[in-house]
């Protein structure tokens, strides 16, 4: 009879993610998760800073969209030894209604906000909170793409841009997640 490998024993993963949702990162994981958080901090302050937008930040689609994605950072589901969050429901939005180079600096303000929130209300540990600038590399690939095929005024004829967008999305999304594995866990990119 074989057993289960335990990088993949899905009760053990979700163990795990719970576990480490709950305690302070310490030695690999710890130097991985703020290598990932510093650099996607400097990819998101340099793109807020020196990419162009045809849109100001307005306070009230801001303040909407900030809230609605807080809430939405509420809603998890457990995978494997992480989770997911229906984020994309506000991400879209996000691209078109506000300047788009600051829209990897919102998301990573709104997930850092309903981490805190878990935190007051006792649902997470504040050590883990702050790793959510690693978390927020899903948004700078849409954003980059829209930007860099000067599509940030939604229209129609620009869906193939929106596709790529979706695609550099999952891609940056799938890097950070198999990079953060591999680097922690030792786990292959296949297994991710």
């Amino acid at each position: 009879m074989q057993t289960a490998n335990p990088a993949t024993n899905p009760e053990q993963l979700f163990a795990r993610g719970r576990d480490r949702a709950q305690s302070k990162a310490q030695g690999r994981e710890r130097v991985v998760e703020q290598a990932l958080g510093g650099g996607f901090l400097l990819v998101a302050l340099g793109m807020a800073l020196f990419m162009d937008s045809p849109r100001a930040v307005e306070t009230a689609p801001l303040a909407a969209l900030v809230v609605a994605y807080v809430i939405a950072c509420q809603a998890k589901f457990d995978i494997a030894d992480g989770y997911t969050v229906p984020t994309e429901l506000v991400l879209v939005p996000m691209l078109f209604l506000l300047p788009t180079p600051v829209v990897p600096l919102v998301v990573s303000l709104s997930w850092t906000l309903g981490k805190l929130i878990d935190y007051a209300g006792g649902g997470t540990s504040v050590h883990p909170a702050f790793h959510v600038f690693g978390d927020c590399w899903h948004a700078v690939g849409p954003a980059l793409v829209i930007v860099a095929f000067g599509a940030q005024t939604f229209s129609w004829d620009s869906w193939p841009v929106y596709l790529l967008a979706l695609c550099a999305q999952f891609g940056f999304d799938f890097g950070a997640t198999a990079l953060r594995a591999r680097l922690i866990d030792r786990i292959p990119p296949a297994a991710v």
